[in-house]
């Protein structure tokens, strides 16, 4: 699926920006060496009813989305103009919560619903 799709420049396509920098460097092949999709990009199979709590994908690295068949519902934390989630502090904020957004607190959450064929 995705390891034919020829890559696409974008600033959420880390996986390309870091392969053009690191082409022609040491161990990293010349600069004709084709882009290693196989080993760069990857899919996840969730099945009907399937929920993965909070979690931080790593930087976005390589995450592709595309809904086969159902929908997705994709819960997105909006962080604090002053509270970046760079921030060990975030974590530490009494008002941080996994499970809830207390009253007051300076972040949220958005919600992106992905239905069949939607490629995020």
């Amino acid at each position: 699926m995705w390891a034919d799709t020829p890559k696409e420049r974008s600033v959420y396509a880390v996986d390309v920006v870091s392969w053009d920098y690191m082409r022609g460097k040491p161990y990293c092949g010349d600069l004709t060496t084709p882009y290693p999709t196989s080993h760069m990009r990857w899919g996840l199979a969730g099945t009907a009813n399937t929920v993965t709590f909070l979690h931080i994908d790593s930087d976005g690295f390589s995450t592709f989305v595309q809904v086969i068949c159902g929908k997705k519902v994709w819960g997105i934390y909006r962080e604090a103009p002053d509270l970046p989630l760079s921030s060990i502090n975030t974590f530490l904020d009494k008002k941080f919560r996994l499970d809830d957004i207390v009253k007051g607190a300076s972040y949220g959450f958005e919600a992106l619903v992905l239905r069949p064929g939607d490629l995020l």
